[in-house]
């Protein structure tokens, strides 16, 4: 069957009808032999119940497989639950996407024919809108406007290399996962929780000699305004972003590079702090404060402050 290769995982926190309308979407590639594992994140038996109705209403919950965390292991927690257990069936791919991707059937089939023509070991969604291709290639520890720093998409092209994958709608190819695991001990560094772990991610399929692209005719899309728009997810989403832009830089830079770049680091902060308080986002603002903070403290895992 054409995607009897394929186990697709999904985190969930507090969106687990979501997750299951983002499966609902695939229902011909469920036909075709995909199966799924969808990690919930401590959302409560009741939000469990309404998830299993859910698939069942949509006749794809034997293809579906439902576990259930007492508390949120972060969606670098979840995937690695989701993984290890998609892993057990033997898959040649493993689909990473998260409940509030907009996929469909064509999409991972545009996914998997770039995995078969370029034998990348991660082959991602594009990124940044019409015309970009995604991040570019690294090191690009610090930004402004993630945007600044799109690649745009070769006229013509299928595919291009990428610097960092997204982590919404990203194929891995298993040999890679394993690989990735019987090095570092997981698949995402879960003292991460959220946010930059797609970086970390692809650098370290790099370093192992496997390439990062992005299929440029695939279409899914990701609703990111939890992350920069006036969700009130916003702050939370604003810590794990700075506290982990430092981590995963210091990380994956050579020191010399990150300290020479620290400080334009810190002086475009001084700007994207100015605009968050001017909108009146000061909650996101200090967030983002405390999370460059620890990130010097060495604090890691989740923040104190994330919602219950």
């Amino acid at each position: 069957m054409e995607f009897s290769g394929v186990v697709a995982v999904l985190p969930a926190w507090r969106q687990t009808l979501p997750a299951a309308r983002a499966l609902a979407a695939l229902r011909p590639a469920f036909e075709a032999g995909l199966r799924a594992v969808i990690v919930d994140n401590g959302s409560g038996a009741a939000a469990v119940a309404d998830l299993r109705s859910a698939l069942r209403t949509q006749a794809i919950d034997d293809r579906v497989t439902v576990i259930e965390l007492a508390e949120n292991a972060g969606f670098c927690g979840g995937v690695n639950v989701a993984v290890a257990r998609a892993l057990e069936s033997l898959p040649v791919y493993i689909w990473v996407i998260n409940s509030d991707t907009s996929a469909t059937v064509g999409d991972l089939r545009e996914l998997l024919a770039v995995a078969a023509g370029t034998g990348a070991g991660i082959v991602s969604a594009p990124e940044g809108g019409p015309g970009f291709a995604g991040q570019g290639r690294w090191p690009r520890p610090f930004y402004l406007r993630p945007r600044e720093f799109m690649l745009r998409a070769p006229p013509g092209a299928r595919w291009c290399e990428i610097g960092r994958c997204a982590c919404w709608c990203s194929l891995f190819d298993t040999a890679l996962v394993r690989r990735l695991i019987e090095r570092d001990g997981h698949f995402l560094d879960e003292s991460l929780f959220l946010d930059w772990d797609e970086w970390d991610v692809s650098l370290r399929a790099v370093s192992l000699g496997y390439r990062v692209v992005a299929a440029l005719a695939c279409e899914a899309s990701h609703d990111s305004a939890a992350a920069f728009g006036p969700s009130p997810l916003a702050p939370t989403r604003q810590y794990y972003r700075a506290r982990n832009a430092l981590i995963v830089s210091r990380r994956h830079m050579p020191a010399w590079h990150f300290w020479v770049a620290l400080p334009l680091h810190f002086a475009r902060d001084a700007s994207f702090l100015l605009r968050l308080r001017l909108s009146g986002r000061r909650p996101a603002a200090r967030a983002y404060l405390e999370g460059a903070f620890d990130a010097f403290r060495g604090r890691r895992g989740r923040w104190r402050k994330h919602p219950a």
